[in-house]
């Protein structure tokens, strides 16, 4: 197939994507279907800076939404076996979301860590025998030698220490690397281990409530991906639409709805607008790492510490 072709049929499919994972979510969140809420939503979707790049990089984001909401449905109506074989196949697509099944372990979920463990095997073995060994090889030797992490596009814990390291002098450099990859494990840790505090502390309030279970779970669940993954990168944001419908209903019974969901809307309005992508920095090409180089870690932490603190309280009403 041709180039333009073959681009034109992935793209046409993404934004297919995209469209079913707004349709699901609509139905998810038991708002009425309709043909409009359905354009107007995947118009949202779609006029989001993130989901542009997303679609023009030819990336898989918008692919994974329909996957993220159909596990997050199944685990909201205890359908575990079928909640773990679509998280099976995210997780498969994207290894990164695999910070998901010790959530699971956590929340009791073992029918739906046991059909996710057996989804990943299947799209393993299918991409071994469609690609053969020898891609996996060629993978796990480019991931050694990732040299784009310091992008301004990255919003993970990654990408934030290493634009404060890289950018000194070449000859310090690759001790630097060395200085940025414990630094961006150390913080990956700690907010791993946030997560699955917020999980535990909720466990025994949510034994009985599958929906609140689900969506404390997806609501963590994907920005903590995302910044503790080193490919935490801007074009994944389309995901994080599901954990911001979740935090904003959830503000619902708050006596500071306001106020909680202006908060929501700082990272939003942090990454509206256009950011051009750049190279990783280096001495000639030094970056503000403290400043807009660093506007989507920055969206990223408030959105997951906002998050945090609306699932640290205790729920008391509402329901989607």
């Amino acid at each position: 197939m041709a180039f333009a072709n073959a681009w034109l049929l992935w793209t046409s499919l993404s934004i297919m994507s995209g469209v079913l994972g707004v349709f699901f979510l609509i139905r998810t969140l038991s708002l009425t279907p309709s043909t409009k809420l359905s354009i107007f939503g995947s118009i949202l979707l779609f006029v989001y800076y993130p989901t542009l790049g997303n679609v023009s990089l030819g990336q898989v984001s918008l692919f994974l939404l329909p996957l993220m909401v159909l596990g997050w449905r199944e685990l909201r109506h205890e359908r575990e076996w079928a909640a773990g074989i679509w998280l099976g196949l995210l997780i498969g697509f994207k290894p990164f979301f695999a910070i998901l099944l010790p959530g699971l372990v956590i929340q009791k979920r073992i029918a739906a860590v046991s059909a996710s463990t057996a989804a990943i095997g299947v799209t393993v073995a299918a991409g071994y025998a469609i690609f053969g060994a020898e891609a996996y090889a060629h993978y796990a030797i480019l991931a050694k030698d990732v040299t784009w992490n310091g992008t301004n596009w990255n919003g993970s814990w990654a990408g934030l220490v290493e634009r404060f390291i890289s950018g000194r002098a070449e000859s310090t450099y690759p001790q630097g690397s060395a200085v940025a990859r414990a630094w961006s494990l150390g913080l990956s840790l700690a907010t791993l281990s946030l997560t699955y505090y917020v999980l535990q502390r909720r466990k025994d309030e949510q034994h009985h409530d599958a929906e609140l279970k689900a969506d404390t779970l997806i609501a963590l669940g994907i920005p903590t991906a995302l910044l503790v993954s080193p490919l935490g990168w801007a074009y994944y944001f389309p995901l994080l639409v599901v954990s911001m419908l979740i935090a904003w209903r959830r503000t619902d019974a708050l006596p500071r709805r306001r106020e909680w969901r202006l908060m929501l809307l700082i990272p939003v309005a942090l990454t509206v607008a256009p950011i051009t992508i750049k190279n990783s920095p280096r001495p000639e090409n030094p970056s503000i790492w403290w400043g807009i180089d660093s506007v989507y870690f920055y969206a990223l932490a408030i959105f997951f510490v906002c998050c945090v603190a609306l699932h640290l309280k205790r729920h008391t009403t509402s329901r989607m």
